[in-house]
């Protein structure tokens, strides 16, 4: 069941799906633990009222499955599966824009998120750190070995990179595949090969910027 007035749609506590109007709407979710869909969210006009998840922006995962389909999850908590509404009849499609704050509504007083050291702790062999959903800084040695990020978040996570003393003219990176770059990082008289592997698997090498690096 799910309950609708004036624009205002909420959840039943189960597994829902909320159809959006050609109004301004706003989808109300509870924190039930259960997969749910938003669909028809109008770029700019609804939001997405998330208060009863007790969470800050910084704390979700939001995963792009297409321009249009999005899937949003909290700390293994809650489920959210958005389609954003269709291009009128015989206009151009909507171009790709990622969710922001802005399309939500969250819960005022909620303390700020801190970040999440992940440590580069093995000196002898290659690792792979997983990102959270959390903001996540990944941290790693000189240690001459072929370290992975998976679940890396642009604009949400770090990587550091200042145990190398180099700089982000210095870095080189290459395409492997759709969402997973090879970043070489100098490492004295030799190179380090770090891979990067993002949630949406879309991420290229022209993606990265200085200030997702921390120097």
């Amino acid at each position: 069941m799910i309950l609708q007035a004036d624009g205002v749609l909420h959840d039943s506590g189960r597994r829902d799906t909320l159809l959006g109007s050609e109004g301004a709407d706003t989808f109300v979710l509870s924190h039930d633990g259960r997969a749910d869909s938003v669909v028809g969210l109008q770029d700019g006009m609804d939001r997405i009222d998330l208060s009863s998840w007790d969470a800050v922006w910084e704390e979700l995962s939001i995963r792009s499955l297409s321009p249009t389909e999005y899937v949003i999850t909290y700390q293994g908590e809650e489920k959210l599966r958005i389609s954003l509404a269709p291009s009128a009849p015989g206009a151009d499609p909507l171009p790709h824009r990622p969710l922001e704050e802005s399309d939500f509504i969250f819960r005022e007083g909620l303390p700020e998120t801190t970040p999440q050291m992940l440590l580069d702790q093995v000196d002898d062999s290659r690792e792979i750190i997983v990102g959270t959903t959390r903001p996540d800084i990944f941290v790693f040695d000189d240690d001459g070995f072929r370290d992975t990020i998976r679940r890396f978040e642009p604009g949400k996570d770090l990587i550091d990179l200042a145990n190398y003393g180099t700089s982000f003219a210095a870095l080189d990176f290459t395409d492997r595949k759709p969402g997973r770059v090879a970043v070489h990082v100098p490492a004295g008289d030799s190179v380090d090969h770090l891979v990067v592997i993002d949630l949406d698997r879309q991420i290229t090498a022209a993606d990265f910027t200085a200030d997702m690096f921390i120097f």
